[in-house]
């Protein structure tokens, strides 16, 4: 009796564990015979079949496969919108619906900012001719904690620029401040400037990085400077005032740009092509187009963060790798890297007509750097920005720019296959277009050609100059970078920047009139 009760605790714990076990083998059978399906039940397994395909073939994997657009347009090609829906969330249809309803909307009006307009933030008043320019340096911020945000731009390196700039702050009718990249403003540091009158008038801060200034930094730190960027969309760019720069190209010189330079539009590879990053709209709906029927080829793809060069099922990370992506997103990375590899950069250089989309900002390296190899350029939307140097390059002359919701197989392909029968004008088009790439994008000596753009727009506004003309530029630049300067002043100045007397102005003035 005792061994019995010594026994009991041992025998209730297996009775317990046994009862256990029981309980979790009826519940498995339980699942097992609500998801079996009946025997005469057709439509049941049916939908259990399609269930159970769903969920292994879609959404874990893509059906775009690159070859399919090799010979059609990118859109009769399986896969291709789902994917582009999936990694981007972009629905090119949907977008360019609401592009075409906004044209019969109102605008909305923007919040009125606490910013100047060119009267009150240039005083044109304060310069005698001819036009100085003055260059902040270090001794100048000495002590001043607006000091970190200087960079010398060594524009006395530039022949054109040079002459222009003077040591003499009391003869500069404006002031020249270059921002480095990371730079942070705060409260007080216009203030400080010595020569900017407590307010930065007359001052201009050049911003060649892709951040820019934005409006909140310039309606708190920056008071009435001027300011040079890429940026130039109404939400941060002031007419007259502000100057909307250009970059010079990235992609490297190869041997065979001259040749390119020297082949007319009429016998190139291509129509009209693009290849880069999706970091516009614009880009995306270029993307959607790519038609090799038509020679016309669109190459894009997604940012980095959304698919890298590594992205699969196995690897679903971006850049970020912040947490990972849905099968089908990461598969769809895999099958998108193909189409955008199947093309060469170089070779895509080899076209009539070259589409320039927005960047990260407007100023895109892309233009510079197609106009260099002789394509003449399609700006894709920028109905909201203005282009680069606009008061110095008549754009109009040898560019075409087109909105965002255009139709490209039945309005753009014909426009440019009619244009390019017209040999005498795309031929004088691809001509103005490497003079322009010459005079005011050339990498030569770096940053030189943008210092010189950026000069030529103030003295034209203390000059009292409007408008823009496309010069006579020189055919053969100074071996030193500092190229025969195009006489944008047209009739009113005289070569060697002389002003004329007043009744010569107004002579010059009269025939313009009426030979218009």
């Amino acid at each position: 009796r005792m061994q019995s009760m010594e026994d009991r605790p041992s025998r209730k714990l297996a009775a317990a564990v046994l009862g256990l076990l029981a309980g979790v083998g009826l519940i498995v059978s339980v699942v097992h015979a609500s998801r079996r399906v009946a025997p005469g039940d057709e439509s049941d397994e049916a939908g259990a079949e399609a269930k159970k395909s769903h969920r292994i073939e879609w959404p874990n994997r893509s059906f775009f496969n690159a070859t399919c657009a090799k010979d059609k347009l990118v859109t009769e090609c399986p896969g291709y919108r789902e994917c582009w829906l999936a990694v981007n969330d972009f629905n090119e249809t949907k977008m360019v619906l609401k592009r075409s309803k906004l044209r019969w909307k109102e605008l909305a009006v923007r919040p009125e900012r606490k910013w100047c307009d060119r009267w009150a933030c240039l005083d044109l008043r304060k310069c005698e001719l001819p036009f100085k320019i003055y260059q902040y340096t270090k001794e100048d911020l000495q002590g001043l904690p607006i000091r970190r945000c200087l960079y010398h731009a060594y524009l006395e390196r530039d022949p054109y620029v040079a002459e222009h700039l003077t040591d003499d702050p009391k003869r500069a009718c404006m002031f020249f401040f270059k921002i480095p990249k990371g730079c942070r403003f705060h409260d007080g540091d216009i203030e400080t400037l010595p020569y900017g009158n407590g307010t930065g008038i007359n001052h201009i801060f050049v911003d060649y990085y892709l951040e820019g200034i934005d409006a909140d930094t310039r309606e708190r730190f920056l008071g009435h400077a001027a300011i040079a960027q890429g940026h130039t969309g109404d939400d941060r760019f002031i007419h007259g005032l502000d100057i909307g720069i250009g970059h010079y190209g990235k992609f490297p010189p190869q041997r065979n740009d001259d040749a390119l330079r020297a082949t007319p539009p009429w016998e190139r590879k291509y129509l009209v092509t693009f290849k880069g990053t999706a970091s516009d709209v614009s880009r995306k709906v270029a993307g959607f187009h790519n038609n090799p029927r038509r020679r016309a080829i669109f190459l894009v793809k997604p940012h980095p963060r959304n698919c890298n060069a590594q992205t699969s099922v196995s690897r679903p990370y971006g850049d970020n790798k912040r947490k990972p992506f849905g099968p089908f997103h990461a598969d769809c990375c895999r099958t998108l890297r193909p189409l955008y590899n199947s093309y060469g950069y170089g070779d895509l250089m080899n076209t009539s007509f070259a589409l320039v989309p927005p960047g990260q900002q407007p100023a895109t390296y892309r233009l510079a750097e197609v106009m260099e190899r002789g394509c003449i350029p399609v700006f894709f939307g920028y109905e909201h920005n203005l282009l680069p140097y606009e008061e110095l390059i008549d754009w109009s002359a040898f560019s075409l720019n087109l909105p965002q919701d255009i139709d490209f197989e039945n309005m753009l392909y014909p426009r440019l296959e009619a244009l390019l029968r017209d040999r005498n004008k795309v031929l004088a088009m691809q001509k103005a277009a490497i003079d322009t790439w010459r005079q005011w994008f050339n990498t030569t000596n770096s940053f030189s050609a943008s210092y010189r753009a950026i000069v030529a727009t103030l003295e034209r506004r203390f000059m009292f100059q409007t408008g823009r003309r496309l010069a006579a530029l020189s055919e053969s630049p100074s071996p030193a970078g500092g190229a025969a300067m195009m006489r944008y002043y047209g009739d009113s100045f005289a070569p060697g920047w002389r002003l004329r007397p007043r009744a010569e102005m107004f002579n010059a003035s009269m025939r313009r009139r009426a030979e218009h």
